[in-house]
């Protein structure tokens, strides 16, 4: 089957509750499927589920060409919190809209510039932070510790003076990827940078660490959150294989 949804940008996904099923591939359609329709509600759109291809693009033109675009400008908390939205107009009409937003945190826009960094591949060759990893050893079951070596910009960062020198104090995410629908998140790790005097334009700074992810996974996303400058910085490598 081929499934379809259209409707307006969104940054949440909802994974609804699926029961058991004796054959994976049809828990997999339900979940999928289940999780087409809740995206097109949430957002205004519909899930135009089936074989069907012609008759769903047809559809879809005909909704697509009954829309209208309402923006507003909401003062910002950046605190996480969910709004509620709800379009309203006179007439017999029946309307389908957006239901509301979260005001994302800068933290949590991080959290999901990482994840994306894992799981979409944008094409785009160009990273922000160079990252370099070793050799991955067995760290028990199914899993592998990984050094992980960043070189950092150090123009791209805000530094401020503190005990003689310059301390720029950053936020490191990473999310390990196993498969299209699997990934591990590492906690979060902070990173200073302190430095005896201000970098000259161009200056890379240094910062390695150990991290323990899944035997399985191929790729790791790297995020660097400024909270200072307000700044995410992202790349992604492949990870080398285990030692055995």
């Amino acid at each position: 089957n081929s499934s379809f949804v259209f409707g307006q940008p969104e940054d949440r996904i909802f994974q609804p509750r699926a029961s058991f099923f004796a054959d994976p591939n049809e828990h997999r359609e339900v979940l999928r499927q289940s999780t087409l329709r809740v995206m097109g509600r949430d957002t205004g759109g519909r899930a135009l589920l089936g074989s069907d291809r012609t008759r769903a693009l047809s559809e879809i033109v005909d909704d697509t060409g009954s829309y209208y675009w309402l923006s507003f400008s909401p003062d910002r908390a950046f605190d996480d919190r969910v709004h509620t939205l709800r379009v309203e107009v006179a007439g017999d009409v029946r309307v389908r809209s957006r239901r509301g937003f979260r005001d994302l945190s800068r933290q949590s826009h991080a959290r999901l510039a990482t994840l994306g960094a894992a799981l979409v591949d944008t094409g785009d060759p160009s990273d922000d932070v160079r990252v370099v990893l070793g050799t991955p050893y067995r760290a028990g079951w199914r899993q592998v510790e990984l050094p992980v070596r960043l070189e950092v910009p150090a123009d791209r960062v805000v530094f401020l003076p503190e005990e003689g020198g310059f301390v720029a104090r950053l936020e490191l995410r990473l999310a390990a990827v196993a498969a299209a629908d699997r990934h591990t998140e590492v906690p979060l790790i902070p990173v200073t940078l302190r430095v005896p005097r201000l970098p000259p334009l161009g200056a890379v700074l240094p910062f390695e660490t150990r991290v323990t992810v899944a035997r399985a996974a191929h790729t790791l996303a790297v995020s660097l959150f400024d909270p200072l400058g307000g700044r995410v910085l992202l790349a992604t490598a492949e990870i080398p294989e285990p030692t055995r």
